[in-house]
């Protein structure tokens, strides 16, 4: 008599088992579809298709990134004698131009934009007697010093060096929020004997528009595009801020080869808003 109870919660669950199945049946769905599609839209699945990489993707020490929208400004007569000071151009005349003001003393050159928060300068290559030829860490340093006390740029901030064959190219990069700045740079060349030849220097203020999570390097190379032959190996990539679709926005850029040893490079966005 003890094992009626359970001869009849057997039986009970038995036939709810029967009926489970015949509407599951009567329902239309087929188990094996549903399975597949899952299979289907988890993401990221087939971009290994399309895709390889001896670099760590799955790292990434930031957790949350802005979107910023740059605040354009009108440079006029106080705005203009500003830069004039900086470059130690107080003694230049100046020409008035529909879009900017053009500062001349003797050689050197100034243009300060009246819409665009960007300045450009033109200097003088004129090696003294005797001047020793520079090395790469030298105009590094004359870039750095110019740029923290005439342009007031504040770290952190990044600093890449490319020499060529009548000096360097030195471009530093404001850091947002840990993330350089490569939308608006300021590129300054120094020639072979330290001086500055050339400057251009973006100096816009940023609004906030949005906060959202960074998604990681490893997504990010899933959301590359699928629709190319064989499959491209990444060798390396970095996050910066962009200007893309009117804002500045962090991206990831992805640089590769593909198959054939043609160069790949592509861009994801890497805000993720809830």
């Amino acid at each position: 008599m003890r094992r009626t109870p359970d001869l009849l919660n057997y039986g009970i669950g038995a036939v709810l088992l029967v009926l489970a199945a015949v509407v599951l049946v009567n329902s239309g769905v087929n188990p094996g579809g549903l399975a597949n599609r899952i299979h289907h839209e988890t993401p990221g699945h087939s971009y290994r298709s399309f895709y390889q990489s001896d670099i760590r993707l799955h790292r990434n020490p930031l957790r949350q990134s802005a979107v910023y929208l740059p605040m354009y400004s009108v440079t006029e007569g106080e705005g203009l004698q500003t830069f004039l000071n900086n470059f130690d151009m107080d003694c230049a005349e100046i020409f008035e131009y529909d879009d900017y003001f053009l500062a001349k003393c003797g050689l050197r050159l100034l243009r300060v934009f009246r819409f665009l928060d960007l300045v450009e300068y033109e200097g003088v290559s004129l090696p003294g007697p005797g001047s020793a030829e520079i090395y790469e860490r030298k105009a590094r340093s004359i870039a750095e010093d110019f740029a923290r006390d005439s342009l007031f740029l504040q770290h952190p901030f990044d600093i890449e060096t490319v020499q060529h064959g009548t000096g360097f190219t030195v471009t530093v990069l404001e850091n947002l929020g840990k993330i350089p700045n490569r939308a608006f740079p300021t590129t300054i060349e120094v020639d072979n004997f330290g001086n500055i030849t050339f400057i251009s220097h973006f100096y816009f203020e940023y609004e906030e528009l949005a906060r959202g999570d960074l998604i990681t390097p490893h997504t990010a190379m899933t959301l590359l595009p699928q629709n190319h032959e064989g499959r491209v190996r990444i060798k390396k990539y970095h996050l910066a801020f962009q200007f893309i679709d009117s804002i500045l926005q962090p991206v990831y850029t992805f640089y590769g080869v593909y198959p054939d040893g043609s160069p790949f490079s592509d861009q994801v966005p890497a805000v993720r808003f809830n």
